[in-house]
């Protein structure tokens, strides 16, 4: 018999490369479906905080509704969470839950906009505000951590956080966003203490004082373990805290402030220093993976401000977070820059990726919408404001909140 021309010959793999192709294989879908988990009910969307769904709105969008704070102070700063209406502990189903600068937390029916109820704090609420077993709880610069019956308002209970004197200043306040999980409230102050509080009567169940002047971001788990980051003038870190107890397991110093929040994925913390690097540590023990300086090349032309504000997202092969003036890309196993798209001003906004595009605020007053596989600008909307929480997805419509007092939502175009 003639043989086969080498590149006709048929295709061949033995068994044991099989096998370590199917686990490949699974290993990717089993990262996929953890990442695509979340209901939008809480900051990033679910408790390892990744910022990532497999489906949703996809440019080209257009405006469904708009939502104008109604007291005060105008500016929105809170992540939108939504009740989507599928959990059996869903109380109004298809809710979305936002804070003001005005000091109020408000309900707003998510398909039309209009106002369903409204809670008066007794400061700004930057906390995004977290949906769990019919109850919203938020924070406020006011110093209190509120529980609030998700039906229709009424206060539940309230926890007053602590304070810690630095020189003339007073820090105090609830910024970051609570994570809720098996009947606890996690939850950093701007006293830089972390609180485990009980989540039906916030009874303070454990408190870790982290030794800095305050705890911005908000708490990341796994189940067993918790990660938040310090703001320390002079001494920062990641922590890694046992849930049920506070224990600190391990921590990781920084060189600068940690404000993002940091994203969990297959057993990697991906975080964001002010120092403008990301790093990649094992959340096993706190060692390093990688670390990316990536800030702009030297000769762009960038606007800061004080703050480093955007939390990493998480997709299956890519990270993506604000730096300067940037939404930058960087490959999941190595740290290296793949593209970085540009916006006008400085980006705060921590980005969602949604299907095959990523969505991001800017300080220039839009919101983008970025190829994710390229960067390429596939989508913007300007508001009235600078644009510097992150976006939501919730009943098929992209939710973001502009400093011009605005909650936007906004549909996909139907094409024929």
């Amino acid at each position: 018999m003639e043989s086969l021309p080498r590149h006709s010959r048929p295709f061949s793999i033995s068994p044991m490369a099989c096998l370590c192709l199917l686990s490949a294989l699974l290993l990717f879908c089993g990262t996929a479906a953890a990442l695509a988990a979340g209901d939008q009910s809480m900051f990033r969307g679910n408790a390892h905080r990744t910022g990532y769904l497999a489906e949703g709105p996809q440019p080209p969008l257009a405006l469904k509704w708009k939502f104008k704070t109604r007291h005060g102070v105008r500016e929105i700063e809170s992540f939108p969470a939504v009740d989507d209406g599928l959990s059996p502990a869903s109380v109004n189903g298809g809710v979305v839950y936002v804070g003001g600068h005005d000091g109020y937390v408000y309900a707003l029916d998510v398909e039309k906009g209009t106002l369903l109820w409204e809670f008066a704090t007794g400061g700004r609420v930057v906390s995004t505000p977290t949906f769990h077993d019919g109850v919203v709880y938020a924070g406020s610069t006011d110093n209190y951590l509120y529980a609030l019956n998700a039906g229709d308002g009424t206060r539940l209970w309230r926890y007053k956080s602590g304070v810690r004197q630095f020189r003339t200043i007073s820090y105090r306040g609830i910024r970051s966003s609570p994570l809720i999980a098996d009947g606890v409230v996690y939850v950093g102050g701007c006293d830089g203490r972390i609180r485990a509080l009980d989540a039906k009567s916030g009874r303070l169940r454990w408190l870790v004082d982290t030794g800095t002047e305050g705890s911005y971001a908000s708490p990341t788990s796994d189940g067993g373990d918790l990660y938040v980051g310090s703001d320390g003038l002079k001494d920062s870190h990641l922590f890694a805290l046992k849930a049920d107890t506070g224990e600190v397991r391990w921590k990781f110093p920084v060189p600068r402030q940690i404000y993002a929040t940091p994203a969990l994925a297959d057993g990697i913390l991906y975080v964001h220093v002010r120092d403008d690097h990301v790093y990649a540590l094992r959340a096993s023990d706190g060692s390093l993976v990688w670390k990316t300086p990536a800030a702009a090349p030297q000769g762009e032309a960038q606007v800061f401000t004080d703050l480093s504000k955007s939390s990493p997202a998480v997709a299956p092969q890519m990270v993506y977070v604000g730096i300067g003036n940037d939404l930058v890309a960087l490959e999941r196993t190595s740290g290296k820059v793949k593209w970085r798209a540009a916006t006008g001003r400085k980006v705060d906004s921590s980005p969602l990726v949604v299907g095959d595009t990523v969505y991001v605020g800017s300080d220039d007053r839009s919101v983008y919408g970025f190829a994710a596989g390229s960067g390429k600008n596939v989508w913007s909307f300007a508001t009235g404001g600078k644009v510097s929480i992150s976006p939501s997805v919730g009943e098929d419509l992209l939710l973001i909140g502009s400093n011009d007092g605005f909650l936007y939502a906004f549909g996909t175009v139907s094409t024929p």
